[in-house]
């Protein structure tokens, strides 16, 4: 798989993300990222320069700031010298014109983000020439795939108890954390209680998970993925404050997090990414019953509507099904099979 500095875009070593050589290699890329340019008051350039110092866009969330960001500087970079009062609809929708799907959604939030504050707080301009622009269609998808257990089970084959590979499967397959808030995971987070609790970046909301207490009832079914869990983490060497950290005691970029996972899935032969695991751990705990409040706090949604998908389904399942449900639910994939699972 070939990686690439985000910044530059130089081609980095087809090395392991936590080589020494690969570090060295992405420093030296991170260091001499180019300059940002200055551009004249009254162009684009300053405007997206202003809009990135404001107070709405420091208030956007690290995955959301980070995005626009990217986006914002592209813009700049290609029409930075171009007056905001020359912009028309036209101008929007041909660079929009570059990108597809989801990725062109992506763009336009970006411009009208942009415009909305340049119209209203920054006072840079009369009216929004994105304004009559659609969003482009998108395909519907199912999104990425949850792991069948057989998957979860090839992968602990291939990295025994003891490798940061097997510590990255079981923590992000219990917590159900993202790649941008797994990385960060520390022992630190676990209260008096042993309840993990940390803030999620995408949304800001809390996750509370069960660590190193005792599991109520209604999920104690689930204690073997715990026992795992802590059997990995507790297995590295010097048990370290931060849980993934790499061989040289860094933390993970979130994009390295997700990479990271998808290969040590890949060289066992599992196609699956760490958001996958995320999907995996709520439906198991729809599957067994948990509710729409339960999963919220485990997983930290902020809205019935965002998990009420996998209790709905997981409901209709069990309305069909007699005594036997723990042995029926245990059907090849061990997921719903009514439909697919979006989240």
């Amino acid at each position: 798989m070939r990686l690439y500095h985000r910044k530059t875009g130089v081609r980095l070593p087809d090395l392991p993300e936590d080589h020494p050589d690969f570090i060295a290699a992405w420093m030296k890329e991170e260091n001499a990222g180019p300059k940002p340019t200055r551009h004249d008051t009254g162009t684009l350039g300053a405007a997206c320069r202003l809009f990135e110092h404001s107070a709405i866009f420091r208030g956007y969330s690290d995955v959301y700031r980070n995005t626009m960001s990217k986006h914002l500087g592209d813009i700049s970079g290609r029409y930075g010298k171009v007056k905001t009062s020359a912009l028309r609809e036209r101008h929007i929708a041909s660079d929009l014109a570059r990108f597809d799907g989801h990725a062109a959604r992506t763009r336009l939030k970006a411009w009208r983000s942009l415009f909305a504050w340049a119209t209203s707080e920054g006072g840079l301009m009369e009216s929004d020439p994105s304004r009559g622009l659609r969003r482009a269609r998108v395909a519907k998808s199912d999104g990425y795939p949850p792991w069948t257990p057989a998957e979860i089970a090839q992968v602990r084959e291939a990295w025994p108890i003891g490798t940061r590979q097997r510590a990255a499967l079981e923590l992000l397959h219990w917590t159900g954390a993202r790649a941008v808030d797994g990385r960060s995971l520390t022992r630190g987070m676990i209260d008096s209680d042993g309840v993990l609790r940390y803030r999620q970046s995408k949304t800001g909301s809390e996750a509370f998970v069960p660590m190193r207490t005792p599991l109520p009832e209604w999920c104690a079914e689930l204690a073997s993925d715990l026992d795992l869990a802590l059997q990995a983490v507790d297995a590295i060497e010097g048990k370290p404050l931060l849980f993934l950290e790499t061989a040289w005691g860094r933390a993970r970029t979130a994009a390295s997090m997700s990479n990271y996972v998808s290969n040590l899935a890949r060289s066992a032969g599992v196609a699956k990414s760490a958001h996958g695991l995320r999907k995996t751990r709520l439906i198991a705990l729809a599957e067994i019953g948990a509710t729409s409040h339960q999963l919220m706090a485990w997983c930290g949604h902020l809205t019935l509507a965002e998990v009420e998908r996998y209790t709905r389904l997981a409901s209709r399942r069990r309305t069909v099904m007699g005594t036997e449900r723990k042995q029926n639910l245990q059907n090849e994939d061990g997921f719903l099979q009514n439909g697919p699972v979006r989240g």
